[in-house]
């Protein structure tokens, strides 16, 4: 099984095929052999060179994980081979893409379909920041940073990902297989970091130097009623630099207020997961099936402190350790032409058994120095009924139930509860209103409440405020509305659509959220002109509303904010004398964030919204000027615009800049010549 996704994701081949490539080879250019069993055993491989350029110099968004992101010229290549060893009946499988830019990847595959498979992947994804920092900090890319250290000067932040991935499958006697996967990631760079009060912020950069790596092993095995497969699943980070030093000749780092004493500062530390499984399903009649799956995953970090701890721990690390517990068991059924069930239940303990110590003695009116364990244990169930009550239509009810338990630390910001449960009821009705065109509607109702509220406390044994409840954690109601469509009016024309809106409440504490909706609608049309073109359209728009209560200065505050995103696109495919394909595409999208604040006693304006918006061309055509051999042409052109004041040019406190250019233009055009063969 090897996922089998691995084994024969570039190719499956049907058993027709495979009779034919026996008894005659794969050469098939006897004419007695069918076009299409040909294309089968013998598919197209094709290998494309090229080159591009890239007209503008200020595409940082545009080049953010392409490398696109400077003016100049680039290289393009990709390759999708395709091999077949007649005499061993095996294939060699290649494919590579943009393997002449900073993200690339190449995959080499050998297998024969249905008994083994083993495979080599290399893969580069380089993420350039979106930021441009204009900053004098020096030591960059190192765990030692000294604050205007060096001249000012501009800089662009960026990580690596270098990963190498190598599998095997088998399969084995009587229903068995075995797959096990490796995968090898290298990180480095830099990127965004920094420290500080509200009133003084330091830019810093984050050394990236860091190794994951993971291992599947997965041992499966079907038969006629009965499918499972058992496994470990292993992941281990490891981080090169512990912590980081940042020396800052201005400060004071013996004032314990004074940000200079932020120092050094932790970073992310190694940690290990390991994870046994067992998942699988049994098949009891023809018309009833059962699923199931048990895992359970250790995660611990036993990194060293980059510090000596307080004299109250025990103890040079953490000793984190979270034991995860699952055990999940579903049904289906039809226990009546007309009548389907489903069933599910799911149980997930997950246990943080991290020792409680006080590692700073000093604490604070909301804290005692002591650490917070996470501990989660979910209950989650799931009924449903489809009965078809003829003429085309079907009922659909539901109901789900979910049941959440957490652990309470002794001191509380915020009010908290220990315990949620919220219940779900849906109701829907599909109809098949003729051969071309079908629509279903879905209303759903869903309540959350749980246990008391516990008071917020504060160090000194007082109580803390509490006018106000986590948003996950609040009472809620929740409505929402879905219709879904599909016509297809004539064999040229289909539409699919979506139409949704959704209504929340929320009570129980003073403060905090009130109440809030969302509407979602969204268009796909497809339109066949006539045998050689297709013209495609698509939109969607959202609009989501939250209203909040909060207070500040001993002012109750209105906060209202509100999220509206839009996109629409059009398309258009063709070929031209059976030499020449063309395609345009044209999309356009919007998002904005509205902000308003109010208050009874006081007259301070609203934050400025802020807005983004992408227009997009596209336009590529194809001529090829033999049967084995084409020229493609690919225009690309790209407005990306922005009035998000928060970044315009953000000032820190040692005189570090961020900022982007709120209007980007792009123009790329790429030459590629391709070359195919069977």
């Amino acid at each position: 099984m090897m996922n089998n996704a691995h084994m024969s994701r570039a190719f499956k081949a049907t058993a027709m095929a495979l009779a034919v490539a026996a008894s005659l080879g794969a050469r098939a250019a006897d004419d007695e052999i069918d076009e299409f069993v040909y294309r089968l055993i013998a598919p197209e491989s094709s290998v494309a060179l090229g080159l591009g350029y890239l007209f503008d110099d200020n595409a940082a968004r545009f080049g953010q994980y392409t490398g696109l992101n400077q003016n100049g010229i680039s290289l393009t290549a990709n390759a999708d081979i395709r091999h077949r060893d007649d005499e061993t009946g095996t294939w060699w499988l290649i494919s590579g893409h943009d393997l002449g830019r900073d993200s690339r990847d190449l995959r080499i595959e050998h297998t024969r379909q249905g008994q083994w498979s083993y495979f080599l992947e290399l893969a580069e994804l380089t993420r350039h920041s979106q930021y441009r920092v204009n900053t004098g900090l020096s030591g960059l890319g190192t765990a030692a940073l000294t604050v205007n250290g060096g001249p000012m000067r501009d800089i662009d932040p960026e990580t690596r990902r270098q990963s190498v991935t190598v599998g095997y499958g088998q399969t084995l006697p009587a229903g068995w297989d075995v797959s096990i996967r490796f995968k090898n990631e290298e990180k480095d760079g830099i990127r965004l970091f920094g420290r500080g009060t509200p009133g003084n912020q330091q830019w810093l950069a984050e050394p990236i130097d860091q190794t994951m790596q993971q291992l599947d092993v997965i041992v499966g095995f079907t038969g006629e009623r009965f499918q499972m497969q058992t496994g470990y699943y292993g992941s281990y980070f490891l981080n090169r630099h512990s912590g980081l030093a940042i020396d800052d000749p201005a400060g004071d780092p013996t004032n314990a207020r004074d940000i200079a004493s932020f120092s050094p500062m932790g970073l992310p530390p190694d940690n290990y997961a390991h994870q046994v499984y067992f998942t699988g399903g049994y098949n009891f009649t023809r018309t009833t099936r059962g699923t199931f799956k048990l895992s359970r995953t250790r995660a611990t970090q036993q990194d060293r402190f980059i510090v000596a701890p307080a004299a109250t721990v025990s103890g040079d690390n953490l000793d984190g350790q979270v034991d995860t517990t699952l055990l999940q068991a579903g049904v289906t059924a039809r226990p009546m032409p007309a009548l389907s069930l489903l069933a599910n239940l799911r149980y997930m303990n997950r246990d943080d058994r991290t020792p409680v110590q006080q590692y700073f003695s000093q604490g604070g009116s909301t804290y005692d120095g002591r650490n917070e364990p996470r501990s989660v244990k979910s209950k989650v169930g799931k009924l449903e009924a489809t009965y078809r009550v003829g003429r085309g239509y079907s009922v659909v009810g539901g109901l789900d139930y979910e049941s959440r338990e957490r652990n309470t630390s002794p001191l509380r910001v915020v009010s908290f509860r220990e315990e949620t449960d919220e219940t779900t009821v849906r109701l829907a009705l599909r109809k098949m209103m003729s051969e071309t065109a079908n629509g279903t509607l879905q209303v759903q109702h869903a309540t959350r409440d749980g246990s008391d509220f516990q008071t917020s406390l504060k160090s000194d044994g007082t109580e803390g405020s509490n006018l106000v409840a986590p948003i996950h954690l609040a009472d809620r109601e929740q409505d929402k509305v879905r219709f879904l469509g599909d016509w297809t009016p004539t064999r040229s024309l289909s539409l699919q659509g979506m139409v949704e809106y959704s209504r929340e409440r929320y009570d129980g504490r003073e403060m905090g959220p009130r109440d809030g909706d969302a509407q979602l609608v969204s268009l796909d049309v497809s339109y066949a002109i006539n045998d050689f073109w297709k013209a495609t359209a698509w939109g969607q728009r959202s609009d989501t509303r939250l209203d909040q209560m909060s207070q500040s200065g001993g002012d109750n505050w209105t906060a209202k904010t509100r999220y509206q995103d839009r996109a629409f696109g059009v398309g258009l495919r063709g070929t031209i004398n059976y030499v020449l394909e063309v395609g345009l595409d044209i999309s356009e999208s919007h998002s904005d964030g509205l902000f308003l604040f109010s208050s009874e006693s006081s007259d301070i304006e609203s934050v400025p919204d802020v807005g983004y918006q992408t227009q997009t061309v596209k336009l590529f055509g194809r001529y090829k000027v033999q049967p084995d051999f084409a020229v493609q042409l690919d225009v690309v052109g790209e407005r990306w615009k922005t009035n998000d004041w928060q970044w315009a040019d953000y000032v820190y406190s040692d005189g570090t800049t961020l900022s982007q250019d709120s209007d980007q233009n792009v123009l790329f055009i790429g030459l590629t010549g391709i070359v195919t063969w069977r």
